[in-house]
């Protein structure tokens, strides 16, 4: 007789490849009959084979949030969001985690998914909030 084999899902936490810090962990989802795709491996993906230029977007993200982030820091806080342009940086023991929305389409005019947001929603509870110009 065949051997039955039950549907599994199976979800894999890793240490973030650059970071190496506790708490920035990829969760890569096993489906049956798919084969799971790091974070990383997506990144990689868009970089190499996309064309596009991962670094600078993490430069110009820095440089846009670097004013907000040094008043947080003043403030003695390492856990924070910053609201710039209507869109949510959430910030984790001083690295952004998640960008949440701010409307309902993105720069390329694709709209959000409101099942995405309500999961990312839940990562910005009870965190100050400072906006681009310093103030909550």
């Amino acid at each position: 007789m065949g051997a039955h084999r039950k549907k599994q899902t199976h979800q894999h936490s890793a240490q973030h490849p650059r970071k190496g810090k506790p708490g920035t962990k990829a969760v890569v989802t096993r489906q049956a009959g798919l084969i799971p795709v790091s974070d990383h491996a997506l990144i990689r993906f868009l970089e190499r084979v996309g064309g596009m230029d991962v670094e600078s977007i993490r430069m110009s993200m820095q440089m846009g949030l670097s004013r907000a982030a040094t008043v947080a820091r003043g403030m003695g806080d390492a856990n924070f969001v910053i609201k710039i342009d209507g869109n949510q940086y959430v910030v984790r023991d001083d690295i952004v985690t998640t960008v949440l929305p701010g409307t309902k389409h993105n720069v390329l005019g694709r709209k959000h998914s409101s099942d995405d947001q309500a999961s990312d929603d839940q990562a910005s509870d009870d965190q100050p909030g400072y906006d681009q110009d310093g103030g909550n």
